[in-house]
Formats: C-alpha cells, structure tokens, sequence
C-alpha cells in the first residue's frame, strides 16, 4: 500500500467534482432587490438505486409558512411538491425523489453521492471537508430564473470523541474546527465565510485508493452538517450512519 497523504489541491478537486450533488434550498420571497433569501443546502443521496434530497430539518422547518423552492439542475421546484419524512431527534429531513417525480419535473439527469461507500480498499486521509452555499455569496432570483452559484469548502481532521458542546441532535459526529487557523487554497491565513446557509450540507471524507500501485483520491459520506458552536470550536453534524438507518426506516421497513 503506497502513502495516503493528501494536499490542499486535492481537497480542492473533490469540491468542484461533487458540487453538483448540492441543492440550494431558498424563499420565494425576495429580501433585497429581487434576489431570493438562501436558506440552507440540500444534496441527493443514493440508496439501493434511488434517489433522496437529504437537508436539516431547521432548514425547512423554520420557515414553514413561506413557500421554500429548490433548484435541482437548473430546475426551480416547490417544497411543497416534495414530502418529507423528518427526525425531530436528528434534525433530519429526507424527501424521496422517485424516478416519476424527477421525469414530471423535467429533471433527466441527476448526480448523486452512495451513502454506503466503504470500499474496502480505500483508506482514510484523515481529512473531512464540508460543502455548501455560503448565504451572502449566492445570488438567486427565480423571477428571472437567474442562479450564481458559489460553492464554500471548508475541512477540518478526524472526529473528536470528548466534545465540549452540548449539541441539539442525538449521537452527533463533531469536528473540531477553528476560524483563527483557516488557510485557503494557497495555505495563506484568511477568514472563511460564514456558516450561514450551509446548514443540511454533506461533510465528506477524504480516502485515498491504492490503484495499481497509483493514488487516487475518493470521497464518503461521513454526515450531514447541522451547525458550528463558536465557543467551543466545534462543527456538529448527524452521522452517515443515521442517515441510512432512517432512510431503511421510513421506506422500505
């Protein structure tokens, strides 16, 4: 087995290579000169060959009363057309996205990341990174179905086992991250964005595949991000492992 050690660059391929699993989940109420208010991210899952919109229950849940739209390839589509199973206990909301919905919807093609993804072959960088829409950097007015997409990585290392927060969801999976030791892609020191509309984003983790004796790099789903406690400098999200366990739950148990 050759060395697993990855770099900045790395991590950078694998945001651009699964951004297009991420799902922008706004108002159809714009907040500032026609642009919609961008609540939070979603991402599509695959599980046994189906297709699921996975995001943080706060997400929906908080703005209920207002019409929430998603864009799935360029396709602006009512929440209110997508029924979700929730978990008040995780702060999970799922939503299946059966192959009639998606061709009623005019959706062809759609790209989605496999909750189970142990290869047995792969081994861990140590590296977990989230994904998601920073609020303030995306631009998205549906009147005149304009979207700017801006895609925020942010990685941090392996899970804590004694966290110091007090997290709203039951088994959380926490990472320790610190905005003072942020790096961007040059390794320079710089304040990342906001966490704000990243909530119900996938945080990913980084393995290395031995490939006939050539590395290459893949990704798992290590859990879906639920929120940062800025005291305690930690990020807290719900495991992959609960996520399927709900999705078996709920729709084919």
């Amino acid at each position: 087995m050759i060395e697993v050690k990855a770099s900045v660059s790395d991590i950078d391929i694998m945001v651009q290579k699964w951004g297009d699993i991420l799902v922008p989940i706004y108002t159809e109420k714009p907040h500032h000169n026609g642009v919609a208010q961008l609540l939070g991210t979603g991402f599509i899952v695959q599980e046994r060959s189906e297709f699921f919109l996975v995001t943080a229950l706060h997400v929906v849940k908080e703005h209920a009363e207002e019409l929430l739209i998603v864009n799935i390839n360029s396709h602006s589509i009512p929440l209110n057309k997508m029924p979700f199973a929730i978990s008040e206990e995780d702060d999970l909301a799922v939503s299946h996205l059966s192959i009639d919905w998606l061709s009623n919807n005019g959706i062809e093609k759609i790209k989605a990341l496999p909750i189970d993804n142990n290869r047995t072959e792969s081994e861990s960088t140590g590296i977990n990174f989230l994904i998601g829409f920073p609020g303030k950097k995306n631009i998205i007015n549906p009147r005149l179905n304009k979207i700017k997409k801006y895609i925020q990585g942010t990685s941090f290392t392996a899970p804590v086992k004694n966290h110091q927060s007090k997290p709203h969801i039951r088994n959380p999976l926490v990472f320790h991250f610190s905005k003072k030791n942020a790096v961007d892609s040059d390794n320079k020191k710089v304040t990342p964005p906001s966490f704000s509309g990243n909530s119900g984003g996938p945080v990913l983790e980084l393995v290395g595949i031995d490939s006939e004796n050539e590395l290459r790099f893949a990704c798992r789903l290590s859990g879906i991000f639920v929120g940062w406690y800025e005291r305690e400098k930690e990020i807290i999200s719900i495991k992959s492992s609960t996520l399927r366990n709900f999705i078996h739950s709920k729709y084919w148990e």
